[in-house]
């Protein structure tokens, strides 16, 4: 079976319309994309490459990445996006993993990816090592191409890490079109809309701006952040649709003031990854005067699971927020340690079943039959479903605390400590303790110098006493992953190993 690739149906629709927008590189419209897609299927078959080689993209966010992904697509070639901000040592263990024929590199990645030693490498812009791409494409002419196989691969989309070593997500282009399917038809989107990427393009993220270029919308990407650049660009390209993280969130609304009519045309603002507190959320909503949107999902399943705009209305009659409610192609079931349901408010691991899941981890068997069972993704997050089917989120199963034979949710006393007005990032997390197993611990970023003692009245005004943290660490940053996650595995290793010092 067949399914359509990212832009046939944009350059067929709407050839002259702008497709990728990215300063300060050239516009490139639905026509240009389709044309450089189908020279690069020339370009592949030229450099040796055959259905099911793998082609790495070392790179920050780039015009060239939807081009590469419909690439792949016509060629039967597999993309594998690479996160540039890992060390060259992390990189080599994904590169040996995966073996790719070809390595593309982005500007600025020229030292890592020499280090990395594939066979054939091509660089994007002007320096860099190996082929020019903008040389190999002017040499190469378009290509005939069938539309991509269901069952072929289109993606190999390594995890984000946050427990450990990053596990190659394999996704076929029939999964890939189930989940862009799934966001066409629950998120309204058409050629008239423009959409920002704010997020990086080598995880997950990327599903939406594929979802937007199908329906013959313009895509907006930004290679880093930086919140003045991106107002000034929702005001100047009238964007209706943008995908942010909470961290960029809340530099979002510091610096409307500045540009306070960048909103005027947006219609959604779609958020994830990482819990936002309640406070941010409300201040943003109020701020932002548009509809606001909460995805949930992994690299394994796709997004599958929405609080829409008017369920937001909602959120002040939870005492734990919702991520909301499954999408069209999408179940998920709450499940208890033995695999059979949770009845509703008890917590469980979630699953998620949908014709977008992931079909395997790349040469990785044993960590595939551990998450994929029966046809559903156990996600490894613990959550709960209420009476009225909304699914909420309580924390990632391996950062459950268990203190004195009770549960603590980490993201719970988190939300608390962030309402404190000195408190600008925190990350709470269990530490062994020889009296209660396990000792809420909390780290703390502050804007000025805070009194321990103050953090505690403020938790016990409204948390049980066994959910305050017993102790306080004042830290001048927390290491998250690209998505905004952080990273409690490396907090928790970094202090048990010190304590055994």
């Amino acid at each position: 079976m067949y399914v359509p690739d990212l832009v046939a149906h944009g350059a067929a629709r709407a050839p002259e319309r702008p497709c990728i927008v990215q300063d300060p590189f050239p516009t490139l419209t639905f026509a240009d994309v389709d044309d450089r897609a189908s020279r690069l299927v020339r370009a592949f078959a030229d450099a040796g490459l055959r259905r099911g080689d793998r082609v790495a993209l070392l790179a920050p966010n780039e015009p060239e990445f939807l081009e590469l992904q419909a690439a792949c697509q016509r060629a039967g070639t597999v993309l594998v996006p690479l996160n540039f901000r890992l060390t060259a040592t992390e990189l080599h263990h994904i590169v040996t993993d995966c073996s790719p024929r070809l390595l593309l590199h982005g500007r600025g990645c020229a030292a890592k990816a020499e280090q990395l030693g594939a066979a054939t490498v091509w660089h994007l812009g002007v320096d860099g090592q190996g082929s020019s791409y903008d040389a190999v494409l002017a040499d190469s002419s378009p290509a005939t191409w069938d539309p991509p196989l269901a069952d072929s691969l289109a993606q190999i989309v390594y995890t984000s890490g946050t427990t450990g070593r990053p596990k190659g997500a394999a996704v076929s282009n029939g999964a890939l079109f189930s989940r862009i399917a799934t966001l066409r038809a629950d998120i309204a989107m058409d050629e008239h809309d423009v959409f920002l990427q704010t997020l990086p393009l080598f995880h997950i993220a990327n599903t939406l701006s594929f979802a937007f270029a199908t329906a013959a919308a313009t895509c907006i990407t930004v290679a880093a952040f930086d919140a003045d650049a991106v107002l000034a660009i929702c005001d100047r390209m009238h964007v209706t649709h943008t995908l942010v993280v909470p961290t960029i969130i809340a530099a979002l609304v510091a610096a409307l003031p500045r540009i306070p009519q960048a909103f005027n045309a947006m219609q959604r603002v779609m958020y994830g990854a990482a819990p936002i507190s309640p406070d941010l959320l409300e201040r943003a909503r109020r701020a932002f005067g548009c509809g606001f949107a909460q995805l949930y999902g992994m690299t394994e399943s796709g997004i599958g699971v929405m609080l829409d705009p008017d369920d937001h209305a909602l959120l002040g009659t939870w005492d734990q927020p919702a991520a909301g409610r499954d999408l069209g192609f999408y179940r998920t079931a709450v499940r208890r340690p033995d695999g059979r349901q949770a009845a509703a408010g008890e917590v469980g691991e979630i699953t998620i079943t949908g014709p977008g899941l992931f079909d395997h981890y790349w040469q990785n068997p044993a960590a595939t039959a551990d998450t994929l069972r029966a046809g559903w993704v156990h996600t490894g997050d613990a959550g709960f479903r209420d009476a009225k089917g909304y699914l909420h989120i309580t924390d990632r199963i391996k950062d459950v605390i268990i203190t004195g034979g009770e549960n603590v949710y980490s993201p719970e006393v988190e939300a608390t400590l962030s309402e404190h007005p000195d408190v600008v990032d925190v990350a709470v997390i269990g530490l062994p303790d020889e009296r209660w197993g396990q000792a809420v611990h909390a780290l703390i970023v502050a804007r000025t110098t805070v009194d321990p003692t103050e953090l505690d009245q403020h938790c016990r005004r409204q948390l049980g006493a066994y959910k305050c943290p017993k102790t306080y660490e004042f830290v001048t940053e927390l290491p998250r992953n690209a998505a905004g996650k952080l990273l409690k595995h490396r907090l928790r290793d970094e202090r048990t190993a010190s304590a055994r010092r």
